[in-house]
């Protein structure tokens, strides 16, 4: 997985957080609240009564969409962010 936050140790890891640490401000976190929002109802608002949902794929789906628009909300078109969400997707699962 390289020299990233969640692989790397010690120095490198402290410096990298360190850097990310100003996303998960209090102020920040409002918006992701929003974000998260949004994409719930999105995604409830396609299940319908009766119908079958498997729900380790769809909370997968919806944790990296989220993941993905907080992170990358005014860079992304919504095409280029769901071929990001399926990289992404491929990570993850690949890890």
């Amino acid at each position: 997985m390289g020299n990233g936050l969640a692989s790397t140790a010690h120095q490198d890891h402290r410096r990298q957080r360190l850097i990310m640490q100003p996303a998960f401000r209090h102020e920040h976190l409002r918006g992701y609240v929003s974000v998260m929002r949004q994409e719930i109802t999105a995604a409830m608002e396609s299940w319908h009564d009766g119908g079958c949902v498997d729900l380790v794929d769809e909370m997968f789906t919806l944790t990296t969409t989220i993941a993905l628009r907080a992170l990358f909300s005014s860079q992304l078109d919504p095409a280029r962010a769901e071929v990001l969400r399926h990289a992404f997707d491929t990570f993850l699962r690949g890890i």
